[in-house]
């Protein structure tokens, strides 16, 4: 709705489990995801040429949808992300009428003013899946609430936050004083519940959040959150 040739198209928007101001929404085409360590999108192309047995698009448009569909899941198996790796780039220099012409980070601002009524939100288990997908990962290193946090805390808030903010020591400590204190033993359904709660948090709900103080602060139409 932002960009310029289509904005005209949308009357209303519903955003849900986030918005292009979130991680991992998009991609730049030359730079892979400093936080998470994501590739690029040329490295997934060449990932998923390698896979199928394909030198060229034409091969992997011939290929059977289900094939395409298996070779997605091995290769965002290592992804601590909830986000897929395959997201729209940033294409401006690729595609003579780009459909994401500009990332949306670095967009205007003062574009949102003729914006649209919006309503935007969350389920409350938006970090489940990958809640769980650590956990079945790192099973002898969630024996107890220590361990977590010793063990798995560090790496984890490194791979969402950077190395910058994510290994200093008073964010893990603040992180787990959050989220974590309640969780007496290394129970599946304590551990879960937990990180699940904190994923949720970081990739989905803070920028949900950030969207609906921008749109609240620089448009004059209605803004509506829900869960």
């Amino acid at each position: 709705s932002l960009n310029t040739g289509t904005s005209n198209l949308f009357q209303k928007l519903i955003l849900q489990s986030g918005s292009s101001l979130c991680d991992g929404s998009v991609s730049l085409p030359s730079s892979s995801d400093s936080y998470s360590g994501l590739p690029t999108p040329y490295d997934i192309y060449k990932n998923v040429l390698y896979s199928t047995e394909c030198s060229d698009l034409k091969c992997l448009q011939d290929k059977p949808l289900q094939e395409l569909l298996n070779t997605q899941r091995d290769l965002e198996k290592e992804s601590l992300k909830m986000a897929t790796v395959f997201t729209p780039i940033v294409d401006q220099q690729s595609r003579r009428n780009p459909l994401v012409p500009i990332d949306p980070q670095t967009l205007d601002q003062t574009l949102i003013s003729r914006s649209i009524p919006v309503m935007i939100g969350a389920s409350q288990d938006e970090g489940l899946s990958s809640a769980i997908a650590i956990y079945l990962k790192n099973q002898g290193k969630l024996s107890s609430p220590e361990s977590l946090k010793k063990e798995i805390l560090p790496k984890l808030m490194v791979s969402l936050l950077g190395p910058r903010k994510g290994s200093r020591e008073e964010l893990i400590e603040a992180v787990f004083r959050q989220y974590f204190t309640e969780v007496k033993t290394g129970g599946l359904e304590d551990i879960v519940s937990a990180l699940g709660e904190m994923l949720g948090d970081v990739l989905v709900n803070s920028c949900i959040r950030e969207t609906v103080l921008l749109h609240r602060e620089h448009s004059a139409s209605p803004v509506y959150s829900y869960v």
